[in-house]
């Protein structure tokens, strides 16, 4: 969801001349994708969800096995001294950041690298969707980690975009709604703001539980449960979430008869601006 220019890239305290390496030939997180990351988005300097994200990313790094503990102290403070030093790098232009926890190589310690990427956030109008026919697993412990291991996750978007759409849908080996491969899901059926559990094999999104959040504040009735696929066509608005397009209205689902109003009903109108006022005032 990024676009290709590379703006900067930090390793463990430092910047990198462009093209330099990055990464030890022995890490596991090369050679095994055993590594964690986190995608932040930095605007005019501002970067967002900086304690959540890394929250999350302990949770993962402890999921595969990295050392996180031992470095509880360093790997925080060097990711929020990296996180700091290349958004003044971006300065005004907006960037996603991408925060990649590996190993490391033996004997080297946990290596903390951020890449970055220019980043222009797709039309507010809403966008296109599609189905995957690439499944998730309820209850494997990896479902919910987000690991670089993304070779499903990417090859659906791929497929996806290739029909037209922005983001591929991914539902479960029984058929029910998880998320889309880079964002979490949003439905309003009956007049209730529905969204899978994590149960379902999704990953906590950031952007979800905030959602789910102001929700509640704004008193709108929301349900965390099972959600058939069928029940796209059901739906009277249907939005993606995720920490660099915050909320994105869905305008419909390719192959399938559903159109949704562009820019979203007056539940995602209402959550964004909330949204927008809680981030003002952070």
């Amino acid at each position: 969801m990024t676009n290709a220019l590379s703006i900067a890239t930090w390793l463990n305290g430092h910047f990198l001349a462009p093209q330099a390496p990055a990464v030890r030939a022995e890490d596991p997180g090369f050679l095994l994708g055993l590594a964690v990351f986190e995608t932040f988005l930095c605007e005019a300097g501002k970067v967002y969800y900086v304690d959540e994200h890394l929250a999350r990313l302990a949770g993962a790094a402890q999921a595969l096995g990295i050392d996180f503990d031992q470095d509880a102290g360093r790997i925080p403070e060097v990711a929020r001294q990296g996180l700091a030093e290349v958004a003044n790098e971006v300065g005004v232009g907006n960037a996603a950041l991408r925060l990649t926890l590996t190993p490391g190589a033996p004997g080297a310690g946990a290596q903390v690298l951020i890449t970055t990427s220019s980043w222009t956030p797709p039309a507010s109008k809403g966008v296109l969707v599609a189905i995957s026919k690439a499944t998730k697993v309820p209850g494997l412990g990896l479902e919910n980690v987000k690991t670089t291991g993304r070779a499903r996750n990417v090859l659906a978007r791929e497929e996806a975009q290739g029909r037209g759409a922005y983001e591929a849908l991914l539902c479960t080996e029984d058929g029910d709604l998880s998320e889309g491969t880079v964002s979490n899901i949003f439905l309003v059926l009956d007049g209730i703001l529905c969204t899978p559990p994590l149960a379902r094999g999704c990953l906590p999104g950031i952007m979800r539980s905030k959602v789910l959040l102001l929700a509640n504040e704004l008193g709108m009735p929301v349900q965390e449960r099972r959600i058939e696929a069928s029940e796209l066509e059901g739906a009277s608005g249907a939005f993606l979430t995720n920490s660099l397009v915050r909320i994105l209205p869905i305008l419909g689902v390719v192959g399938l008869p559903v159109e949704f109003p562009p820019g979203g009903e007056a539940w995602t109108r209402r959550l964004t601006g909330a949204l927008k006022e809680w981030e003002a005032a952070s």
